[in-house]
């Protein structure tokens, strides 16, 4: 049985010894002798750098608030040492990492060996600071979210304080059994050497942690009461104070439980301090939303007194706007009744002929009706012929004056019951001047007739020379259609561009001179329509 056993064990010294060597390639600085050795040293271990040390899984939750970094700047003193200025300026020695990579550009020293600081030197510490930035979180699939919603009366939301994460803090008996774990898997690869770790500094941890015997988050949980430090005798991993006494179990035990109690308390003062911002960021929120509900109900209510107000002052003016149109026509109407009524009796009996004949009072728009005769007789006149609007020349105003009088004289005979005959025969009496009015008003009327039918035929021929505008100016379209398609600038093309060019111009002539012609009625159809 024991030749088997040793078989087994020089077959398994064979199979990690190639690995092994690889791994001592970079170990040239652990403390490693060929036979366990116990150690002596009386400085207190030298953790690497840390991280944070989570030991059991929680759910998941947002991230608390983030501390926006103040730094302290601290003078060394002497006795002092990176984990007693954590502990003073971070609540925590194991934080003291954090201020060797924030000094380590000033002393490049401190990564190889935090534990070795001079008086003198000027740090500077990042503590947390009092602004808080909250990291926001999008949650998928079965993710939980931070905090809890819960409905309030009258349809709001309440959030409640999100409950800081929890990490139960490991015994004494769990953190050696776990370095003892590290400590024997790195001896199992120097097997094959014949040799041991018999220390713990900076620069071995950091090698179980480069080789993956142990990470850095859980060698940060695994520092050392205050006062004790990792030794290793003959391969076991122990607690050792300052005098090189092991812990015992008292002490142990009374480390656990002041180490519990502090996670505790710790736990507590963070769920109190994030209880009082969530209530704090709570009343902010609802004091935000209430002045924004009274803002908006303000808004609305400006807003609808002033559309009120609109509305009203647009409704006076409608209603003043009517009002006046009332008044206006009323007005109109009646200066229009009593200007009818003040007109003479032969006015009225004149217009009133004009309106049975159906001719359009022209009276006092002598020089406006001449001129616009001497324009008609444009249309249709020439050389060889008069145009046969010039024999209206005069008539037309001339006639309907001439009713106008004989209208006024009957009035005047009939006012002054004039019937008086000079001999019994001659005289202006009532009947020869009610004779008059009748002989004036058929001459107008026969005149009239003659008027409107030459106003016809000039009508006619105003119309038929828009018909040849409108042919003229298809005939011009067509022409530049044609010269479009065609490489003006090519001389082969010479002769059409030339009579197409000429086509346009005749075409535009004979627009502008039938144009011409049709203005020439335009005085006389404002007259007569």
């Amino acid at each position: 049985m024991r030749r088997a056993m040793f078989l087994v064990l020089v077959v398994f010294c064979l199979l990690v010894q190639v690995p092994a060597q690889a791994f001592l390639e970079d170990a040239d600085d652990v403390v490693i002798s060929p036979k366990e050795v116990s150690t002596a040293d009386t400085t207190e271990t030298a953790p690497p750098p840390a991280a944070v040390a989570p030991t059991e899984p929680v759910a998941p939750t947002t991230p608390a608030p983030k501390k926006e970094p103040k730094i302290e700047k601290v003078t060394v003193k002497p006795g002092d040492s990176l984990w007693a200025l954590a502990k003073k300026y971070l609540g925590d020695g194991a934080r003291y990492w954090e201020i060797v990579k924030a000094n380590a550009k000033k002393y490049p020293g401190l990564l190889k060996n935090p534990d070795l600081i001079l008086d003198g030197w000027e740090l500077i510490i990042p503590v947390d600071g009092e602004t808080d930035t909250t990291a926001s979180t999008s949650t998928t699939g079965s993710t939980s979210t931070s905090g809890t919603t819960a409905a309030a009366p009258g349809g709001s939301t309440t959030t409640q304080p999100t409950k800081p994460p929890t990490t139960k803090p490991l015994t004494v008996e769990q953190k050696t059994a776990k370095l003892q774990d590290a400590v024997n898997r790195m001896n199992m690869a120097l097997l094959s050497q014949g040799k041991t770790l018999t220390e713990l500094n900076t620069q071995t941890v950091r090698l179980m942690i480069e080789k993956g015997f142990i990470t850095e988050e859980e060698w940060m949980n695994l520092n050392p009461p205050e006062g004790y430090r990792w030794v290793i005798e003959k391969g076991k991993v122990k607690l050792v104070n300052r005098d090189g006494k092991p812990m015992t179990n008292a002490e142990a035990a009374k480390t656990n439980e002041a180490t519990a109690k502090a996670a505790a308390e710790k736990a507590k003062a963070e769920a109190e301090k994030a209880a009082k911002e969530a209530a704090a960021k709570a009343a902010a929120e609802k004091e935000a939303k209430d002045k924004a509900a009274k803002d908006k109900a303000a808004a609305e209510k400006a807003a609808a007194e002033k559309a009120a107000k609109e509305a009203a002052e647009k409704a006076a003016a409608e209603k003043a706007k009517a009002d006046k149109a009332k008044a206006d026509k009323e007005k109109a109407e009646k200066e229009k009744a009593a200007k009818e009524a003040a007109k003479p009796v032969a006015q009225k009996n004149f217009e009133a002929d004009l309106a049975k004949i159906g001719m359009p009072n022209i009276f006092g728009k002598e020089r406006e009706y001449l001129s616009a005769i001497a324009a008609a007789a444009d249309l249709n006149g020439g050389y060889l012929h008069f145009s046969p609007y010039v024999d209206f020349g005069v008539s037309l105003h001339t006639l309907q004056y001439e009713l106008l009088k004989a209208q006024e004289l009957y009035e005047e005979k009939v006012r002054e019951g004039d019937t008086d005959k000079f001999l019994g025969i001659f005289g202006n009496n009532i009947e020869s001047a009610a004779k008059k009015v009748a002989s004036c008003r058929e001459k107008l009327a026969k005149e009239w007739e003659k008027f409107k039918k030459v106003h016809d035929e000039g009508k006619a021929q105003v119309k038929t020379i828009k018909a040849d505008i409108d042919k003229a100016a298809a005939a011009k379209k067509a022409a530049e259609d044609k010269l479009a398609k065609l490489d003006k600038y090519n001389p082969d093309n010479g002769k059409q561009v030339q009579e197409l060019m000429e086509e346009i111009k005749d075409q535009q002539k004979a627009i502008d001179k039938l144009q011409k012609k049709v203005g020439y009625l335009d005085p006389l159809l404002k007259l007569f329509p």
